[in-house]
This record gives C-alpha cells, structure tokens and sequence, in this order.
C-alpha cells in the first residue's frame, strides 16, 4: 500500500513564538514594532506560512506566533531582530519558544534569547 501526503514533513521545530512580557510598565513597544516590521517583511516574502497573535495581558502584553515552512528562516528572524532589542535595552524582556506549530505553546522549548545576539 502506498500512502501520499502533500503535508511537508518537518525534521525540526517550525513554530517560533515570542512572548513579549512586562514587569509592571508595559512592553517595550519600540521592539515589538521593530519585531512586526521583520515578520512582516518574512510574510511578504512567502517565508511564514502561518501567522497569528495572542493578546493576554493588562499591559500590552503578546504572543507572535510564525510557522515556517523551514527552520533556518526562524533563525534568520532572530538574528535579525535580537541584536536590534540589546541595542534598546539591556534587558529586552522577550521570551523565545521553538515548537512544532502554533496553538501548542506547551510543547515548545524555551529558548536562551541571548544566544542569537
């Protein structure tokens, strides 16, 4: 029997998320601006194939979420954007989730942001 599937078969995490996060002021709106203008930029260029945004704060508070349709425009997003949020702030408070697709945060790992500096 043989089975066909259009489905791509991903061999690593294509799910990036970004929590953007605040301690009582709010996000840092620069960055997160500065964030969108990337993904949307990677969304022009056909490189995400699914985006979405969860709002779940008091104080601005988001998720962005981007499936790619390979791992390597993930990294390239990130290293884009993380030397940008230290050039702002010593301390961008931004978390970074790698999974398998949106709408599955609590399978996804959370990754050291400092590393993509």
């Amino acid at each position: 029997m043989l089975c066909f599937s259009t489905r791509a078969v991903r061999f690593a995490p294509s799910a990036l998320y970004l929590d953007f996060y605040s301690i009582g002021a709010g996000i840092d709106d620069d960055i997160l601006e500065y964030t969108e203008n990337a993904v949307f930029q990677q969304l022009s260029e056909g490189v995400i194939d699914f985006y979405e945004t969860t709002r779940w704060g008091r104080e601005g508070e988001i998720t962005l979420c981007m499936e790619y349709n390979n791992v390597n425009s993930s990294r390239e997003l990130l290293s884009k954007i993380v030397p940008e949020m230290y050039s702002l702030t010593r301390n961008p408070m931004v978390n970074v989730y790698l999974g398998d697709s949106c709408g599955d945060k609590a399978k996804a790992t959370l990754q050291d942001i400092s590393s993509y500096k």
